[in-house]
This record gives structure tokens, sequence and C-alpha cells, in this order.
């Protein structure tokens, strides 16, 4: 069943202790903690056939339901409502467990573990559909700084990938003492995202994260426009091609941990669990496992020219959760 979190509202915005509060994600962590209980189990891909006829119609129906959901709530029609609630979340379940695509990666060839949505999942209409808010009407000034553009608008058209790899990392680090496979860690996550980001996410493409505190993690270096340090760049030519050399011996030679990669036009997250293994996220396709040494090689075909513009390199910055950082 996925979470229920949060709703937001124009309250969220208040204060500041109130977006922190938002971006808990209390009921999301324990649902990633009754995950890690009862892992998934393995069965291979012999899902393909079905998913390929079935998974469309899941989705629609799904979204279908979603939307007869909105009416009633609307209408105050709380028992038809609860009944359609059950049922879309029996629906959303069997979509999202038809998705995973199990069994280890080969060494340079990454695994799909599961494909997910750049776009807001059904069910996040309080965020994504929320009147833009104009700066008078956030009382904080230190909240005013964290958010893109005045008025604040919440309706992201070209999709919500930077909120959502932030918000996939903060998860990852909230909950990875929780798991012992690293692979069924990834696959707990991407469940999440697979109709979509979840409304934190999309709220998190609308504000400025700067060095984490909002969101309760330690970017490593500053993320600003004008005070860019990230950990490691990856050179991007006129003609918009990436630099492999470099690109390569730069992944490779990263730590073990959490990184938010920018790229010019999009932005996806990577988990580095050692030199063997490593598990990438991009929300316009879904996770991946990386195994091998060559993980630089490996993620090189994912910096895709249409997601560069010329001469602004590739940004890494490795991501902590404060409370241990």
């Amino acid at each position: 069943m996925v979470p229920v979190a949060q709703r937001f509202s124009s309250e969220v915005l208040s204060s500041y202790s109130n977006v922190r509060q938002f971006l808990r994600g209390q009921s999301t962590i324990e649902q990633l903690k009754r995950e890690s209980e009862s892992p998934q189990i393995v069965h291979g891909h012999r899902w393909s056939c079905c998913y390929t006829l079935t998974q469309p119609l899941l989705l629609v129906y799904a979204t279908f339901l979603n939307c007869i959901l909105l009416v009633l709530e609307h209408k105050n029609a709380v028992k038809w409502a609860a009944s359609v609630a059950k049922l879309k979340d029996k629906i959303t379940a069997k979509y999202i467990d038809r998705s995973i695509q199990l069994g280890p990666a080969q060494e340079g060839d990454p695994l799909l573990l599961i494909p997910t949505r750049n776009s807001p999942a059904p069910g996040t209409e309080d965020v994504s559909r929320h009147p833009p808010i104009s700066y008078d009407k956030i009382p904080d000034r230190r909240l005013q700084k964290r958010m893109f553009g005045d008025p604040v608008s919440f309706k992201h058209e070209k999709g919500v990938c930077r909120g959502s790899s932030f918000w996939f990392l903060y998860l990852y680090l909230q909950t990875r003492p929780l798991f012992t496979n690293p692979q069924d860690h990834a696959i707990a996550l991407g469940k999440l995202f697979a109709l979509g980001a979840p409304r934190e996410a999309v709220f998190l493409q609308s504000v400025y994260i700067k060095k984490g505190k909002l969101l309760n993690v330690r970017v490593g270096t500053l993320d600003h426009p004008q005070t860019r340090h990230p950990l490691e760049t990856i050179s991007v030519d006129n003609a918009k091609k990436v630099n492999a050399s470099e690109g390569k011996t730069k992944i490779n030679n990263l730590p073990p941990g959490a990184y938010f990669i920018g790229l010019a036009l999009h932005a996806c997250a990577y988990i580095k669990i050692d030199r063997t293994l490593g598990y990438f996220f991009d929300p316009n396709y879904g996770i991946y496992e990386i195994r091998g040494r060559s993980q630089g090689e490996q993620l090189l075909p994912f910096f895709k020219s249409s997601y560069m513009t010329p001469n602004r390199p590739i940004e890494i910055y490795p991501i902590q959760n404060r409370l241990t950082a």
C-alpha cells in the first residue's frame, strides 16, 4: 500500500519548522521499515509477458480510480471514498509489483530493477495543482530564500527530476540501516516512484536545497549557480559530448556513498555501495543495478546529450545524513 503522507497546503510555508515537518516523511519511512522486514520475493523475469500486456491498463485503471476518489472526497462521500481508495491501493500495489525485474545484474550490463515516472504521482494534486504562492504570503525570510521564483509555482510540466533525486537520497540515508540487502533497499525505494513522484518530491522541485539543512541532509559542497563547488565535475564540450575518459575515471574513483548528479537539464541520484556494486536512479527511466569494477563506463550512456548544454560540466555532489555527518 502506498503510504499516506501529510497533505500540502499554504500553511506548510507559514514557518521554517512546518516545512521541515512536512519533509520528515515519517509515514514513508515506516512503510520502508515494513518493506525491510518482508523483502520482495525473487521471481526473475517471468512477469515480462504479463507486464507488456497488462501494465498500461493497470496504470490507466489506477489513474481513473484516483479521479473518482477526488470527486467522492469533494462531495464528502466518505463510505464510497474509502472503498474506492482501498481498490486503488490494491491496483497500485499490483502495478508496482509487476514492474519489478529481479535477478543479479551482469557485469557491464545495467539491470533495470523497476521503472519510474518523472511526473507527479496520482494523489499528489494537493501540491502539483496548488495555486502559486507569492513571497508576501511566506512570512519567514529563510523560506523565501529557499524557494524558486516569485510567486512560487508547484506546476512542473518538464518533470520533477531534481526534487525526486533529493527525496530518493534523503529516504535512502534515513532507511539504510534497516536493509541488509542493498537490492531489496533499492527496489523498496523504487516502488515509491513507480507511479510518479511523491508529494514531497514535487514540493522539493520548487525548493533551493543549498547545504541541505531544510531536508536534514548535508550537501557536501554549496549548490548555488554563483558558488558551485561539487566534489567532482565531468567536462562537456561545445557539442554537448561528455569527456568519456574523464567521466569513467572520476566515477570509478568516487568513495562509497550517496551522490546527487546535476546535469544542465536533468538530475539523477547514484548510490555507490562498493567498487563493484552501485544503484543509479534516473527519474525518466527507473532504478538500475550496476555491477562490475567499471561503474563509470556503465553510467556514461545515461548522460545523454539532450540533458546537456554546451560546455556546462556534469556536477557530482556527495549527500550525507546530518544526524551522522
